[in-house]
Parts: C-alpha cells; structure tokens; sequence
C-alpha cells in the first residue's frame, strides 16, 4: 500500500530558478506573468463583448498591475513583519533581514493587498478614461481569479505556502535544496509529504471561475455584483484552504487563528453586503462608460455590443409570414386576427374594380381620391418626390456570430427619426418583419433600464427592456416573455448624423447568444432577413415624410400603417372624417331635384295653411296625407345622398383593408 502511495505522491521541481547567462529566470515571475497576460487577454474579450471599446483593458491594468503589486508586497510584509524585521527571520531558509523585504521576485505576494491596491490603480484609470468602475470590474473578475490559479504555481516552484504533512495519495513531496530552497537546486533528499495547498486553491479558483462565467451567462448580475460574487467565492475557499497551511504565518491577537482567515471572514461579509445592496440589472455599451465619455463615443459612432440577453419579442411569428397586422378593435380575439384577413381578399381583389365605378359615380369621386392618396403612402419608395438615398450594407455572419445588419441613408434629422423609434405605440408603423400588433400609448423610453410592452400579430404580448439609449443616436432592446428570461436576441437602432438634414440609420438584428441546442428558436431566428430589415428601413423615411405631406387629409389619417380593418367590423370602427365627406360632395345634377322636392313640399304646406286661414273645411287625413308625399319626395331625394355615402363608406373600408401599410 505504501509503494502505491508514494507513486502517487506529486513530486516538487527541483529547482524554481534557471540561469540564462547573469539574468536569473524564476518560475514565480513567470506564473505571475503568464496569469497577467490571461487576464488581459480573456478580460479585454470580455469587455470589447459587452460593449467595451479594445484597448481599455490594457489601459486599465498600466495602472492596476503595479499598484497591485505593490499592495501585494505591502500586505505580505505587514502581516509576517517578524520575519524580515526580527531575528525569526534568521531561522527561515533562506534567512531574511530588512532588506529582503523589498524583493519581490522571491515570492511573497498577499492577495488581498493585490487586489485591494489593483482597485485603486483601477480605479484612477477609469477616472481618466471615463470608464464606470463596477462595469469594468464584472467584466475582468473571472480573468483575475484565473490569473490567481495560475499565479499559484509560482509557490509550488518555490516550495512554498504548503500545507500540513500527510500520507494522502496526492501529497506533495518537499525536497532539500543547495544553497537554499528558493535559489538552490534539488538534492533528492525528500524531507516532508504536504497537503499541496497551492493546487487546493488553484483548483477551487477555476471551480468559482466557471460559476462566475454561468451566472454571468444567465442571470443579469452588473453594477460590481459580478465582482462582489468573486470576491465571496474566493474568500470562502480560502478560509478552508489556511486551516491546512502550515507554512509560517502570523495569528493576531493570540487566538491561534491564521490572519489570512480572519481576513477571509471580514472580507467576505463586505462583499456579500455590497452584493445585496448594489443595484439589479446590468451595464452595457454606453451605459457602461461616464456620460462625458459616453457622449464622446456617441458622437464617433461607437456602440459596441449590446447585452448578451436578447430576447424573443420581435420572433418571426409563422402565422405573420403571409398575413397583415391586427387592428387594436381585435385585440381580444388574438387566436383568430389573421382570419379576417384571409375572409376579405376575395373583397381585395375586386378593388380595381370598385375604383372603375368611382369613375362612372360623380359623388364618390372625391373620396376615391383620398383613398388613391392613403395607398400611396406605403408604396412611398416607388415616388421620386421622396426625398432620400437608401445605401445597404447587409452583414449575415455565420452562426458564430449570427448578425444581420443593414445601414441606410434617410433625408430627416436624427432627432425626428428617433422620436418615432423610441416611441413603441410607433414602432408597428415600420415593422417590416410584418410581426408586431400594437403597444400601448405613453410608453416612449428615455434611458437604460426602462421597458415597454409590445404585442405582436398572434396576440402574444412581450417585454423589452432597454439595455442601451442614447437620446438620437442608439437604442437597443431585449424582448423576452413577460416573467422569463430572454433567450437571446437583440434589436438596435444606430443613428449617425451627417449633416442637419440627413441621418445615416442602421438596424441590427442580432441573435449570438442564442442557445444553438434551441432549434425552434434558432430558426426563427434565421427566418429574419437583410430584406425584412430593409423594408423596416424603407417604412421608417417614408413614415418621416408622410406629416409633412398631408397633415390636414383625413383620408391620409385614415391610412394610419397597423391600422387593420375587419369585413365584419362594427360601424364604430368608422372613422368620423369619412361620414362627414358625402355632404360636400353632392353633385350638380342632384342639387336642381332636391330644390324642386323641398320647394314642392313648401308650397303644399302654404296651400293648407291658407286654406285654414280662410276657413276652408280641409280634410285632416287629406292634409297628412299631403305632408307625407311632400316628405316622400324630399327622402327620394335624400336617398340618394345616403346610397353614395354608403358606396363611397364601402369604398374606404375596403381601400383600407388593401393598404399594405395597415
């Protein structure tokens, strides 16, 4: 049994330091080095992902990495002072005075002075730079406990911060080194088998490392409480790992208690306080920088990556495909809005002809103009007067990245174009995915944080949650169900100004963190094209310039985009501009027959009324009698009018119902 064992034992370099001509290379500085580069690496990747601009990490650690250094020195002389400033400090091997203190590269590095200092360094980068410091600190916490696992094989070189010995399969074997055990080369002579509390930690660093990574995956942790997570995760295993140190270290207050889990205890109940106390939620692009800076970036056209939470709202819905959007009068029959639709095309396709009678009918005339009018305006891209030049750029990575975008040029200011962007009562106007129903009034967004609800064309309602806004230049959202997680998608609006009266407008569909194991999903998302984008583009410059165009038209008004009319719809459903219009449109050749009707009827009526007056016996049956042909004769007349306006009603209706913008 003990030959097994000792086979298994971990066994210690033999040396920890190599000569390469007079410059020494120690194992320490590089593990403490190669854990630097990681962090910058896989923190720079991080930040850029959640909005971050490149070269900020780096930035950031200029000033961290030696302030951390420093601080890790300070903290492990402070806490082990007697052994560089006592005779203790004879007794150790090699020995140490005074002077030792000040040479790092023979180990001796406290972590928490590392990280409390690095914070610090941290923290006047990021004033420079105009970076928020709980942001910068949730994207590089999982790359500083990995630098820290790394880091930790620099002791295993030097054969240090050991722990208790013992007879485990995995202990590890210290050896004797000439001239001493930091500089000196392995005699082979084994003098103890340890608990190797160096692979401990490392160990349970990459076991909190990937917790870091998975709740940054699926929950929603920002604001430094991301950060506040790592610090509780390596606290608590560091607390276990030093009551298995043996190495020298110092026990305040005669308790016999490691500092370093005192610490541990005090450090922890600060961080779990900050977590509970700091805000939910989570920055993103902008929102992650100062408002100067941010301003800044802004007005370059910088965004950056947008949340890795987006969300299902604007799903390409399979019933929305080949149908047109719901009128808000439908809203409670959400199961059944695309009916209708399919139940009126017989009605859509007979339209020409209602427009060749309009021409053979005088008193319909006006109002078939009107509604020539209302369908023009959807069908915009086709008029030349519309005054903007459409450049695409459509980007369809591939399922690595799984983003479509597509940038236009539109002849109106930003701020007019965000007005309608940021307002979602708006947004089903330009929907070129022919997916979203409605959203209610007075919900418009002002910044990161704020959420509307949208309900899309199968009655299905969603909740967006703005996780980047910059007042006329960028806005972004997540859709997801209301009460669950978003699954992965996101929507962007990108606004550039090129001149006062033209915008360069980019949209953005991006699905990257969609789960690839969600085939429904992934193909929905696939199923939305450069084309759908486009079209929002297209809808949203003619949308700009349908007010200026026809501000006073109730027809135009009428041909409101979303606004879906129903065959079977109630007459309330009819709007009052369209009943009022037959009275102005009487014809020529109706007027002289409703004067003869009302001048019949007035000279009948002063025909009774003399002949009572002269005391002529009048039949009073006769007289009704009168009265009702009179009557007749002018509601003869009347139903004329009454006919037209019900023609020119059914007309409206159905121009409505063919308006492809509805």
């Amino acid at each position: 049994m003990n030959s097994v064992q000792v086979l298994a034992y971990l066994p210690s370099p033999p040396q920890g330091v190599w000569q390469l001509g007079p410059i020494p290379i120690r194992a320490y500085a590089l593990c403490i080095v190669a854990g630097i580069i990681v962090a910058l690496w896989w923190g720079s990747r991080r930040w850029v992902a959640r909005g971050g601009q490149p070269g900020e990490v780096l930035d950031v650690a200029l000033w961290a990495v030696p302030f951390g250094l420093v601080g890790g020195r300070a903290y492990h002389v402070l806490t082990d002072w007697r052994y560089y400033f006592t005779d203790l400090g004879q007794t150790l091997n090699p020995p140490r005075g005074p002077i030792d203190a000040l040479k790092i590269w023979d180990g001796g590095l406290g972590i928490w002075g590392a990280v409390a200092f690095g914070a610090v360094g941290a923290w006047i980068a990021c004033r420079i730079y105009g970076i928020k410091l709980p942001a910068f600190g949730d994207a590089i916490a999982p790359a500083v406990l990995l630098a820290q696992a790394i880091g930790r094989f620099g002791n295993y070189f030097n054969q240090e911060v050991y722990g208790r010995p013992t007879d485990v399969p995995w202990g590890l074997e210290i050896f004797r080194r000439l001239p001493d055990n930091l500089t000196g080369v392995s005699t082979g002579e084994r003098i103890a088998i340890v608990h190797p509390t160096f692979l401990y930690e490392a160990l349970w660093n990459v076991a909190v490392v990937l917790l870091l990574v998975a709740v940054d995956r699926y929950f929603r942790v920002g604001h430094g409480r991301l950060f506040a997570l790592y610090v509780m995760g390596y606290c608590f295993g560091r607390f276990f790992v030093e009551l298995v140190r043996d190495d020298p270290a110092s026990e305040p207050f005669g308790m016999g208690i490691r500092v370093n889990s005192i610490v541990s205890v005090v450090v922890f109940g600060c961080a779990l306080a900050y977590f509970l106390a700091a805000p939910r939620g989570r920055e993103l692009g902008l929102s992650m920088y100062r408002p100067k800076r941010a301003e800044e970036l802004a007005a370059e056209g910088e965004v950056g990556y947008v949340d890795p939470w987006p969300d299902r709202d604007v799903e390409p819905e399979p019933e929305a495909e080949a149908g047109t959007q719901p009128s808000p009068n439908t809203e409670t029959e959400p199961n059944t809005e695309t009916e209708p639709d399919t139940e009126t095309e017989p009605e859509l396709e007979t339209e020409p002809e209602l427009g060749t009678e309009s021409e053979l009918e005088p008193v319909a005339e006006p109002v078939a103009e009107a509604e020539t009018e209302a369908e023009a305006v959807p069908e915009a891209p086709s008029v030349p007067e519309v005054s903007r030049t459409i450049t695409t750029a459509a980007t369809v990575v591939d399922d690595d990245v799984r983003i479509i975008s597509v940038t236009g040029e539109i002849a109106a200011p930003a701020s007019s174009i965000f007005a309608l962007i940021a307002d979602p009562a708006q947004q089903p106007r330009f929907d070129g995915n022919k997916n979203l129903a409605e959203a209610a009034q007075g919900q418009r967004v002002t910044k990161v944080g704020d959420s509307f609800r949208m309900t899309n064309t199968g009655g299905r309602v969603r909740r967006n949650t703005i996780v980047e806004f910059v007042e006329d230049r960028v806005i972004a959202w997540l859709p997801s169900e209301v009460g669950k997680p978003p699954p992965g998608h996101l929507w962007r609006w990108q606004l550039k100004p090129i001149d006062d009266e033209t915008t360069s407008v980019t949209h953005t569909y991006d699905w990257t963190r969609l789960d690839p194991e969600d085939a429904k999903r992934n193909e929905r998302a696939r199923s939305t094209t450069a084309e759908s984008l486009q079209a929002s583009l297209d809808l949203l410059a003619d949308l700009i310039r349908v007010p200026a165009d026809a501000p006073e038209s109730p027809a135009a008004d009428e041909a409101t985009p979303n606004i879906v009319r129903r065959a079977d719809a109630p007459p309330l459903v009819v709007e009052e501009p369209v009943a009022d219009e037959p009275a102005p449109v009487e014809t020529a050749a109706e007027e002289p027959a409703i004067r003869e009707g009302e001048a019949a009827a007035d000279d009948k009526r002063a025909a009774d009324a003399d002949a009572g007056s002269a005391g002529a016996d009048v039949d009073a049956d006769t007289a009704a009698a009168t009265d009702v042909d009179a009557a007749t004769d002018v509601d003869a007349v009347s139903d004329v009018d009454v006919e037209s306006a019900t023609e020119s009603d059914v007309d409206t209706e159905r121009a409505e119902d063919a308006d492809p913008s509805s």
